[in-house]
């Protein structure tokens, strides 16, 4: 076997870790995107919510994909981010890294 070529095993792929955010954080970014899309709209330019959305993409790092997601479940996510005693805003204080 000539040296040039690699075995795929002694290759490690780093994959970054997955980022969570509480439905807090994803509402707050869905309103962030609904004011910057209004702002947009009274100065008469086209296509706000893409454009807002790119904007919102790239002042939190968050990538527009998951921005888009949240913004066809933004009812839910409101919902969810505005109940007192929810079983996933209390269980997510079990787990150390979605702490905000």
């Amino acid at each position: 076997m000539p040296e040039s070529d690699t075995d795929a095993s002694d290759e490690t792929k780093i994959v970054p870790a997955r980022n969570r955010y509480s439905f807090k954080k994803k509402a707050a970014i869905v309103e962030k995107v609904l004011a910057a899309q209004d702002f947009l709209k009274a100065k008469g330019v086209k296509r706000t919510r893409s454009q807002a959305i790119d904007r919102i993409s790239e002042s939190t790092g968050i990538p527009v994909q998951t921005i888009v997601r949240w913004m066809k479940l933004k009812d839910s996510i409101q919902n969810q981010a505005g109940e007192k005693n929810s079983s996933t805003k209390n269980a997510r204080f079990n787990r150390v890294w979605l702490r905000t």
